[in-house]
């Protein structure tokens, strides 16, 4: 009898493909594309948009789309078309506080440098800009090529969903997974119910997939979270080791996630695409992304506007993103509805957004914390409604505090 003994053998999952095992994976492989992914079609410009549909077209006998994938893109799809066509008058208004700005700017209006009229020129410039491109945003909820195309590629492609008794047992399965901070989905343990357990349905469709065709799964993710990505110094190594030994102990078959503009990289390469415009393309979603990594806080699917002063806090029992609300915020939604907290001890407040439920809060305790999801702006220029009812200091929570970059001093 014949043993394997060997290192890589008995920790297969902390090793890296060689790239003659990731261009067998490619050959087999299901891909499958998270929510946010289908849903970054209406924020990425039009040209990079059409250039993702085009690598989803010509892969599409490869695709496989998780029934809580589709159900979470069909649920937020028109919130998302809805914060594109606010974003010139959110947009519009920055511009109306610059130049009231520079007004006040106690400076002669003829400088050496350059007058107020020719910076408020500029800012028409900007304005005339933003206009013809808010202008040339598609009409999506008359005509929506974006969703028609999606139709035509996952043509008999799509999973279905569990029952009841399946999804009771599958959340019951998830707390106690969350609780041991087992991927993916702990990090949204905080998110009221259904929605905590998305992700964990999402993975566990896509593992019984692979149960079932003996496929191996190249997933495709706009998700930042640690419960997907280890992560280290802030940086993203690999997918979690956790993912890559389930899928290959339960389904027996490999697993790799990739960011989008790794999975467009690669899929060019293999498809044998070339030109400006899928460079250029790959190019936005890149820069894009850095641009949220580095300047956004994700806190949630609506703007946050910072007065007096906001804390962050992480690393805390595995719970990312949680927000202190402190005197003098106010909380907008994608319509500009201003959210303030309510409560005299624990400033709260909650906003029902599309089938998403929010929850901010500045709990008095770790436990009773709540997770926020999705993106969150800075946007200093916006106006605040004064709180009354301002938190005790026994409300705090003082782990791994850092005030928020954009908060105002």
């Amino acid at each position: 009898m014949g043993y394997n003994w060997g290192v890589k053998n008995k920790f297969k999952e902390y090793y890296r493909l060689s790239e003659v095992e990731f261009d067998e994976m490619w050959k087999t492989a299901f891909i499958v594309l998270d929510a946010n992914v289908l849903l970054d079609l209406y924020r990425f410009s039009r040209e990079t948009s059409d250039e993702l549909l085009k690598i989803l077209e010509l892969l599409s006998d490869k695709l496989w789309m998780p029934h809580q994938a589709g159900l979470e893109y069909h649920k937020n799809k028109f919130e998302v078309i809805s914060g594109q066509e606010n974003f010139y008058p959110v947009m519009k208004a920055a511009l109306v506080d610059c130049k009231k700005i520079i007004e006040k700017t106690n400076v002669r209006d003829k400088s050496y440098l350059v007058s107020k009229k020719q910076i408020k020129g500029k800012i028409e410039l900007i304005d005339k800009f933003l206009l013809k491109k808010q202008r040339e945003l598609p009409k999506w909820r008359e005509k929506d090529e974006i969703n028609e195309k999606l139709i035509k590629i996952y043509d008999g492609r799509v999973g279905d969903p569990y029952n009841e008794e399946e999804l009771k047992d599958l959340y019951a399965e998830g707390d106690k997974r969350y609780l041991i901070s087992t991927p993916p989905g702990y990090e949204d343990a905080g998110k009221p119910i259904p929605h905590r357990y998305g992700d964990f349905v999402l993975w566990k469709q896509i593992i019984d997939q692979a149960k079932t065709t003996k496929n191996p799964i190249i997933m495709v993710g706009d998700d930042n979270k640690e419960d997907w990505w280890l992560k280290i110094s802030g940086k993203k190594i690999s997918p979690r080791f956790e993912l890559i030994k389930e899928m290959k102990d339960r389904a027996g078959v490999d697993f790799y996630l990739y960011e989008v503009e790794n999975f467009m990289e690669i899929a060019k390469n293999k498809l044998g695409l070339s030109g400006g415009e899928i460079n250029d393309a790959i190019r936005e979603v890149k820069e894009t992304k850095e641009k949220n990594d580095s300047n956004n806080l994700w806190i949630g699917s609506f703007p946050v506007s910072f007065s007096d002063e906001a804390v962050i806090y992480s690393g805390t029992s595995g719970y990312n993103g949680m927000i202190e609300v402190l005197p003098g915020i106010s909380y907008l939604d994608s319509s500009n509805i201003t959210i303030k907290p309510l409560s005299a001890n624990i400033a709260s407040a909650s906003s029902s957004i599309g089938s998403h439920h929010q929850t901010l809060a500045t709990p008095a305790s770790s436990s009773s914390r709540s997770h926020i999801r999705g993106i969150a702006y800075p946007m200093e220029n916006a106006e605040v409604q004064e709180i009354k009812t301002p938190t005790t200091p026994e409300t705090k929570v003082e782990i791994n505090k850092k005030k928020v970059k954009g908060a105002k001093k």
